[in-house]
């Protein structure tokens, strides 16, 4: 899967944006609560609204009744919690560095470097499923890296779409690069 282009009015704080990402590196950056993220969130509700199998949703629903019903019963419950409480992303993973629990022993950029390291293996499985990569959407990932990790990973993204936010320029790659202001994106090319 490729974004080949985004075309957003109104949307959240974004003015009326549209812009076509590079096959590779797309870098989006500019300062805090500039837009940044809201770019990524209009990718994503506008790439995943269609089931992956390319079916309407009444179709998905009509055949999956029994999941539509448990779905009804506990829609209440999560209106008065205000989110949703059932479901894979209520799920929690425990990830283990030398036999020590990530999340108890590692740095913040160790825990960012295994989380990324798990988003890489889950492109990977998409990729032998679907016969593509699918377009990563990364949200200020870099910040918490150093130098070397930093290197390691955008060396690991080649050959994929990376989409990412960030607050200052990345130097690494060639690719594009949109910087966001006020809702509004100005466009360019950077090149190591």
């Amino acid at each position: 899967m490729i974004v080949l282009n985004l075309n957003c009015k109104n949307f959240r704080n974004l003015e009326n944006i549209n812009i076509s990402p590079c096959e590779e590196m797309n870098v989006i950056c500019g300062e805090n609560a500039q837009g940044k993220t809201n770019i990524l969130e209009g990718i994503w509700l506008f790439s995943s609204c269609k089931s992956f199998r390319g079916s309407d949703d009444k179709d998905f629903i009509n055949t999956e009744k029994e999941l539509y019903t448990l779905l009804s019963s506990h829609h209440e419950r999560e209106i008065g919690a205000g989110s949703t409480l059932w479901g894979i992303h209520r799920d929690d993973i425990e990830v283990e560095l030398n036999g020590h629990e990530a999340r108890l022993f590692c740095s913040q950029g160790q825990q960012r470097s295994l989380a990324l390291a798990l988003k890489l293996a889950e492109g990977e499985i998409c990729r032998e499923d679907c016969g593509e990569y699918p377009v990563f959407l990364l949200d200020d990932v870099l910040s918490e890296l150093d130098g070397k990790r930093r290197h390691y990973l955008l060396e690991k993204m080649k050959g994929k779409q990376v989409i990412m936010t960030g607050c200052e320029q990345m130097e690494y790659f060639s690719g594009k690069l949109f910087y966001v202001e006020n809702g509004t994106v100005r466009e360019g090319l950077f090149k190591m």
